[in-house]
């Protein structure tokens, strides 16, 4: 079965031979993509990727010069894509050999499908990337919107420019450095679009946390800060089923410092306390920055008039 789509691949700082990795992945499908880009974020210039990657006639290399993932993402929807579908994939993951196959079942069995969210699996052992995932579950329930995640999903193009991509004030490099693909779900959730996850959609996908104490603690703080902005971003909506995120964004990292503490974890039980405070410095920030923006704007209105 034929399919349109387009794959798309940030990069920053990422190892040569994550990137290539990723980008052969592709290149090993069935069914191939239609166009690969690969939005380089690199401020001292293109990657030097190896040539037979940068001769292939279906791979695209753009220097975007955003530091935001979101902002380089979000630079399709100038990009005039025709292919029907944009598949996105983090430059650490990589292609399980079957994707496309089973991407092509997936719209085979059901053609209105809107978004469609796949399963991610550490590369270290192969296991699920994190519980809900190996669960699974349906995403038209609210609580399963986490399913979703930034390395391993697919748009319909029309779908993705009418909710204008991402939300450029989160995600990495960003301000609220994290959650903009749970942001896109919710936005995908209360447009009511046709979403679905798959478990059998695999990319596989470098281990969580598996840098040094320092850089896993600005990660922690990084990801907690976003998490909680973005909660009371869509409370400041009117939208309430968020509330329950804020239960367990609570809930779960308290759990975790509690299980740490019996096995003597120290590096979890630090990290899960950073996210922790972090979240709830973000749920505070995020009001308040709002606040302080809407007061500057109404300033330069005045100054302007």
């Amino acid at each position: 079965m034929k399919i349109s789509y387009v794959i798309v691949i940030n990069t920053f700082q990422r190892p040569m031979f994550l990137v290539e990795r990723a980008l052969r992945s592709i290149l090993r499908q069935d069914i191939l993509p239609e166009k690969v880009i690969l939005l380089d974020q690199n401020n001292d210039g293109f990657l030097d990727l190896a040539d037979d990657l940068k001769s292939n006639s279906i791979f695209e290399q753009i220097v975007c010069n955003k530091i935001s993932v979101s902002k380089a993402r979000n630079m399709i929807l100038k990009h005039n894509i025709s292919q029907d579908w944009i598949v996105f994939c983090d430059d650490d993951g990589y292609f399980a050999d079957n994707y496309s196959l089973i991407f092509a079942a997936i719209l085979k069995n059901d053609p209105q499908i809107e978004v469609i969210s796949g399963s991610i699996l550490r590369d270290d052992n192969y296991e699920f990337y994190t519980k809900r995932h190996q669960i699974g579950g349906s995403l038209k329930k609210f609580a399963n919107q986490k399913l979703l995640m930034g390395s391993n999903f697919a748009v319909r193009t029309k779908v993705f420019i009418k909710l204008n991509g991402f939300d450029e004030n989160f995600g990495a490099g960003a301000f609220y450095g994290s959650s903009e693909e749970t942001d896109f779900a919710w936005k995908v959730y209360y447009d009511s679009r046709r979403a679905e996850f798959f478990k059998e959609l695999q990319v596989i996908h470098v281990r969580p946390y598996n840098s040094n104490l320092q850089q896993s603690l600005s990660k922690a703080w990084r990801y907690g800060f976003g998490k909680g902005a973005l909660v009371s971003k869509w409370l400041m909506k009117g939208k309430y089923q968020v509330f329950f995120e804020a239960i367990e964004m609570t809930i779960v990292p308290l759990l975790k410092v509690i299980f740490s503490l019996f096995s003597l974890n120290i590096k979890n039980i630090l990290i899960n306390l950073v996210v922790l405070i972090s979240r709830y410095v973000g749920l505070l920030a995020f009001p308040a920055f709002f606040v302080f923006e809407k007061f500057q704007h109404r300033q330069e209105i005045k100054i302007s008039t």
